[in-house]
């Protein structure tokens, strides 16, 4: 029994150092947001090289918040607001359909270098980003008191330069991403995958300091 205790008050140690170092880092995500918005108010939006992004993933994530977040987040960091324009992904999703309706694709046609071109001039995106996450079947673990979702994604991802066609960098990434919970908690499909994909963004590491007007 008192074993069992110790183990029981161990978890609730571990879930609090967990907690309190979750909320520190929204709080440095807020205050850099926050930062970012003033410095962008003050900077005239002429002077901004708008980018583009285009994402090819699984069906049952295209829509999902939690997704949506951590895209919009890693661009923003990739792709700061003092120096670009992202072009709002329901601007580049809406020419991606129409031209895959003009040009009689299907919705599971992929796009090549020369699609993802004629696309970014017609929004106006000088550099183009673009990510091909497919995943394997996702497993599951029970233990003592916990269970984890485990899923491994493969990552496709490039950026283009729309006026050479040419791709500035270009990688394949692996990761694993795991959702776990304590006690009656639910682990998460989508929160591994989410986290597996961030951790393919981390990775994605170029300087777009260096990229021109």
């Amino acid at each position: 029994m008192k074993k069992i205790f110790l183990i029981l008050l161990s978890l609730l140690m571990l879930s609090s150092v967990v907690f309190a170092n979750d909320a520190q880092d929204d709080q440095a995500k807020a205050a850099k947001k926050l930062e970012d918005k003033l410095m962008a108010a003050t900077i005239d939006p002429s002077t901004l090289t708008k980018v583009a992004l285009f994402v090819e993933i699984p069906t049952q994530y295209i829509n999902n918040e939690k997704i949506g977040k951590v895209i919009s987040e890693k661009m923003s960091e990739l792709f700061p607001k003092t120096k670009f324009f992202v072009i709002p992904h329901e601007t580049a999703n809406a020419a991606l359909r129409i031209y895959k309706e003009d040009n009689r694709m299907t919705e599971a046609t992929p796009i090549n270098r020369e699609d993802i071109q004629k696309i970014s001039k017609e929004i106006g995106s000088r550099y183009t980003l673009f990510l091909k996450a497919s995943n394997n079947a996702p497993s599951a673990s029970i233990g003592f008191m916990s269970a984890t979702f485990k899923s491994t994604i493969v990552c496709d991802i490039r950026l283009l330069d729309v006026e050479t066609k040419n791709y500035l960098v270009t990688k394949e990434i692996i990761k694993d991403g795991k959702s776990s919970s304590f006690f009656a908690g639910v682990p998460s499909f989508t929160n591994a995958y989410a986290d597996a994909l961030e951790q393919a963004f981390d990775e994605f590491k170029f300087d777009t300091s260096t990229l021109t007007k």
